[in-house]
């Protein structure tokens, strides 16, 4: 069995991933809680350090990378300082490129997450909310064409944040359908029949 598991990493080398979806940045807060504040019933945390990594769509791309294979990565960003941080941490990956749609209308999605005692006290999401602009969407899918014509298999993250919507997920799975080209989908829709 290990055996296996080692040809089918082996092969992992050799792959390149189309990697499509919600582009997040995974913000981490940490620190020690030991009162509760005078100003209402929440706790008070003594922050000793954060982190920053990739999430959502990035974090897949990510781990293909860590596996030893390569991934283009398409997802839409704002025009904000964590767009340019998110751009930093693919770059220092190695093995993903990034082709990146920014919208005018959007922020870059920030999931900051405080932990007290590696509990976790509360989740603040930065993101915009509604439609994408109609230049915004055919930005991502010309990114899209590119991205599923230069790789073996198509991964589709959506955390349903509106980077796939129907546009877009026609254009990868033409593209797919033309290539013959395998197509993994991580879904958070409530229906399953668009993909």
């Amino acid at each position: 069995m290990v055996m296996q598991e080692e040809a089918l990493v082996a092969t992992l080398r050799a792959a390149r991933g189309a990697v499509i979806g919600e582009l997040m940045v995974d913000h981490y807060v940490y620190g020690a809680v030991q009162r509760i504040s005078p100003e209402a019933p929440v706790p008070v945390l003594h922050v000793a350090g954060e982190r920053h990594v990739l999430g959502g769509a990035a974090n897949v791309a990510a781990n293909i990378a860590a596996l030893g294979g390569s991934a283009r990565l398409v997802g839409v960003v704002g025009d904000d300082a964590a767009a340019e941080q998110l751009r930093r941490m693919v770059a220092a990956i190695g093995r993903v490129e990034a082709d990146f749609a920014i919208s005018p209308t959007h922020e870059t999605i920030v999931k900051t997450r405080y932990l007290g005692d590696r509990q976790q006290i509360v989740r603040v999401d930065r993101e915009g909310r509604g439609p994408h602009a109609a230049a915004t969407i055919a930005a991502l899918v010309d990114a899209v064409d590119r991205a599923v014509a230069d790789c073996d298999v198509v991964v589709l993250s959506d955390y349903g944040k509106g980077a796939l919507g129907d546009a877009v997920l026609a254009a990868a799975f033409a593209g797919a359908q033309r290539g013959c080209k395998p197509v993994i989908v991580d879904p958070k829709r409530q229906r399953f029949a668009e993909y």
